[in-house]
C-alpha cells in the first residue's frame, strides 16, 4: 500500500474567475495523483464563500493528503481514503509538524458531491469546502484595535473632564462621534456575512459595510489632526501627522485600485495560479 500527500502554497486562496474551470495540478504525471482547484469570482472577492477542490488518484493508495502552505506545521489538510464500501472518506486534519496529523472537528466544513467515490481502479473526492476560503487572523487584529480604541477614548474623556474643554471643542465631539459609529461596524460586518453565507454575492449591506468604514477612517484621521491643533502641537509634529495620514491615505486608495485591477484581470483571464509552489512528498508502505 502506498501513501501520498502533496501542499500547495495557498492552496485554499487560489483565485480563479469560475468553478467550472478549476486550477489543476499532478505533482508526478506518472503516479495518476491529481488535485484541482476552483474558487467562485464572488468568494475570491469577498475573501469568504465556498471553495470547491478534487483530489484523484490510484486505489493502490492507502490515503491521499492535499494541504495548505509551504510546510506541514499548522497545516490545514485534507485526506482521502476508502471506507471499505466502494465510497471514499474526505477527512479534515491539523498538522502540528512532521507527525500524523490530527482530525478536527471544528475545522473545515466539507462536503462530499456528486460524483465522489471509487471507480475503474481510481478513488475521486470532489469537495465542497463552506469555509476554506476564509481563516484570516484578522479579525483578532480588529478586535484588540477596537479595544485599544476605547482605552484611548476613556484616557481622552478623563484628561478632557479634567482640563475642562469635554464635548466643547471639534477634536472631543468628533472623536465621541468616531468611537459611537465604530460600534455599528461590526453589526452591519455580522449582516453582510449571513447576507454573503445565504447569497454568495455582495448586497447593498456589504458596500454600506465598506463604505461606512472608509467614511468613519477618514472622520478619524481629521479627528487626529484636531487633537494635534487642539494640544497646541509644534509645526513639526503637525508637519509629520499630515505627511504620515497622507502617506497612508495614498497607499490604502492604491490598494483598492490594484485589488479592482486584479478583480478586473480575472474575469478577463480564466485562471490566475499567482506563481504557487507545489511541495510534494512520498511515503511508502
Amino acid at each position: 500500500m502506498k501513501s501520498f500527500i502533496t501542499s500547495s502554497l495557498a492552496a485554499a486562496a487560489l483565485y480563479t474567475s469560475a468553478v467550472a474551470d478549476p486550477i489543476q495540478n499532478c505533482p508526478n504525471g506518472n503516479s495518476g495523483v491529481c488535485f484541482q482547484v476552483a474558487v467562485p469570482e464572488s468568494a475570491a472577492s469577498a475573501g469568504t464563500g465556498n471553495l470547491y477542490f478534487q483530489i484523484s488518484a490510484p486505489d493502490s493508495y492507502a490515503w491521499i493528503g492535499l494541504g495548505t502552505g509551504t510546510r506541514m506545521s499548522n497545516s490545514n489538510m485534507f485526506l482521502m481514503y476508502q471506507d471499505g464500501s466502494g465510497n471514499v472518506t474526505i477527512s479534515p486534519r491539523r498538522a502540528s509538524g512532521q507527525v500524523m496529523p490530527q482530525v478536527t472537528t471544528n475545522g473545515a466544513q466539507l462536503e462530499l458531491l456528486a460524483g465522489s467515490g471509487v471507480s475503474n481502479g481510481v478513488m475521486t473526492a470532489n469537495v465542497r469546502c463552506s469555509n476554506c476560503a476564509s481563516g484570516s487572523s484578522t479579525p483578532g487584529w480588529q478586535i484588540t484595535a477596537f479595544m485599544l480604541m476605547w482605552a484611548g477614548f476613556g484616557l481622552g474623556v478623563v484628561y478632557g473632564n479634567d482640563h475642562g474643554y469635554l464635548f466643547k471643542q471639534t477634536h472631543t465631539i468628533l472623536g465621541t462621534v468616531v468611537c459611537v459609529l465604530l460600534v455599528v461596524q461590526p453589526f452591519l460586518g455580522l449582516v453582510h456575512h449571513m447576507h454573503y453565507k445565504k447569497h454568495q454575492m455582495r448586497g447593498a449591506v456589504s458596500h454600506s459595510h465598506i463604505w461606512f468604514g472608509r467614511i468613519v477612517l477618514l472622520l478619524g484621521i481629521i479627528d487626529g489632526g484636531l487633537g494635534m491643533q487642539l494640544a497646541s502641537s509644534s509645526t513639526t509634529w503637525i508637519v509629520a501627522y499630515s505627511v504620515v495620514a497622507s502617506i497612508t491615505t495614498v497607499l490604502y486608495v492604491l490598494a483598492i485600485w490594484l485589488k479592482s485591477r486584479r478583480t478586473g484581470g480575472r474575469r478577463k483571464d480564466d485562471l490566475s495560479l499567482g506563481g504557487s509552489p507545489v511541495r510534494e512528498s512520498h511515503e511508502m508502505k
